[in-house]
């Protein structure tokens, strides 16, 4: 015991130094300072270790971690004195020899945790408590002043907050050039009409499974003539377009008798719905994860009787507050007869060739040679042009 009191004291055998002297006139025992140290330490690591993880919490957790790693600090150096004795730390302390750097200590923790304190917690970010407690410089961004400067924020959330406000007007003003707050010049042309043409030619067909096919070609169409300001939502649903069921006979389609009664097919709300007139004047409104099925599942899937002819339909409703029905559109290109599987081998062609996610089915010479961008050629037909085309004027719908 002797021996370890001369290792923790720093003094040697013939010569007894300052704390073997506050070893020998104390009144606490060997054992119950030591013991003080220990816990003292301990709970000053704990406290550390406490703010740390309160580092996380929203709002509050940076003060609670400035509070807790002063203490644990605070904590950990004067578990010293147990050793030592308080009188005796303190004076070696503020030896001239540790003067400016015991002063330089007690002055950074004391002003970190009043002035963190006095800010609250809204001003604390991570990057601010690591330069003020160790002094690391962080690189800042480039142009970030320069961007807070131009928002006119004085503070950081100000600045975040207009920036939200700057990506909503940019959403606005994208397609606010096409719009029409009378809507009265409201139209709607079908992407991709010429490829729609081609399929309708030779009569198009779309696979309904039990699980769900998705349509080729896509539906996607171009609106201009909205409110940008107002609210819309973009529907879409399958009508009967004739009174009988079809079948496929000596290559061609013809009528077969009686339909089937009508299901109550689901109505597909557009992912985007609702949304600013200016969002969907901005950019082509594509259908691409509409699933056809024959079953009436529930899961929002359009079900279809096979071997019935249906014409796709968009609805523009306003909303945002007494909804309003502005548009009912169809597109005669877009016919087709649903079916579980392809019935004309030349509908299975242009399927092959114009999907490209059937790709696989063609041989290596062929892929070879569709690898570049496929345009698809027009081929005049009885079906005229504007037939792609669905306009109001004045209000009224043609």
């Amino acid at each position: 015991m002797d021996k370890l009191k001369r290792v923790l004291s720093g003094r040697d055998t013939e010569e007894p130094s300052g704390l073997a002297e506050v070893i020998d006139t104390t009144s606490l025992g060997w054992g119950t300072r030591v013991k003080g140290f220990i816990a003292c330490f301990a709970i000053g690591c704990l406290c550390s270790i406490v703010g740390s993880c309160l580092l996380w919490i929203p709002k509050k957790g940076l003060v609670l971690f400035a509070v807790f790693y002063t203490l644990g600090n605070i904590a950990s150096i004067g578990s010293t004195m147990f050793l030592m004795g308080p009188m005796k730390q303190l004076k070696r302390m503020f030896e001239p020899t540790r003067l400016i750097a015991t002063i330089v200590m007690l002055v950074q923790h004391f002003l970190y945790t009043i002035c963190k304190l006095g800010q609250g917690s809204g001003s604390l970010t991570l990057p601010v408590l690591l330069e003020d407690q160790y002094n690391w410089q962080l690189p800042e961004v480039s142009g970030s002043k320069a961007v807070m400067a131009d928002l006119g924020c004085k503070k950081p959330s100000d600045c975040t907050v207009s920036r939200l406000l700057s990506v909503v007007e940019s959403e606005l003003r994208a397609g606010r050039d096409k719009g029409d707050p009378t809507e009265k010049q409201l139209q709607v042309v079908l992407e991709d009409a010429t490829l729609w043409q081609r399929f309708r030619e030779v009569t198009n067909e779309m696979i309904v499974t039990k699980n769900g096919r998705r349509m080729f070609p896509v539906l996607k169409i171009s609106v201009s003539g909205l409110d940008p300001n107002a609210m819309y939502s973009f529907l879409l649903d399958f009508a009967p377009t004739d009174g009988h069921r079809w079948k496929y006979v000596n290559g061609e389609w013809v009528p077969a008798g009686k339909p089937e009664p009508p299901n109550h097919s689901c109505v597909y709300i557009h992912p985007d719905s609702p949304n600013f007139g200016a969002h969907w004047m901005k950019a082509a409104i594509s259908f691409s994860k509409v699933k056809l099925t024959n079953k009436l599942n529930g899961s929002g899937q359009i079900m279809l009787n096979s071997l019935h002819k249906y014409e796709p339909q968009v609805h523009i409703v306003r909303v945002g507050g007494p909804h309003r029905m502005v548009m009912n559109c169809s597109f005669p290109e877009t016919q087709f007869i649903a079916v579980t599987a392809y019935q004309n081998e030349e509908i299975t062609a242009l399927k092959i060739k114009y999907n490209p996610f059937a790709k696989a089915f063609l041989d290596a010479k062929e892929r070879s040679l569709l690898s570049p961008p496929i345009e698809v050629p027009f081929y005049p037909s009885k079906y005229q042009e504007q037939e792609s085309i669905c306009v109001t004027y004045a209000g009224q719908l043609h």
